[in-house]
């Protein structure tokens, strides 16, 4: 049991990771060098929603590694 457990909490904290690192790094470069390493707006939108689309994810993640119920047979 606990294996599996470790299994999903590594995958979520992939996607978290996956999801978030590209909005934080672009900030960290503005806080960093300053407006001439910005994105364009466009660009840190897209950035921010890739990190909003993390949560849509978790539920879905949860579902395909539930054990007690299998959903696509």
């Amino acid at each position: 049991m606990n294996f599996q457990a470790t299994r999903v909490l590594a995958v979520v904290f992939g996607c978290f990771f996956v999801c978030w690192t590209p909005f934080f790094a672009a900030n960290f470069a503005v806080g960093f060098c300053g407006e001439s390493c910005a994105v364009p707006p466009g660009i840190a939108s897209l950035f921010l929603w890739l990190g909003y689309v993390s949560s849509t994810i978790n539920p879905l993640i949860y579902t395909i590694f539930n054990s007690s119920k299998n959903y696509w047979q």
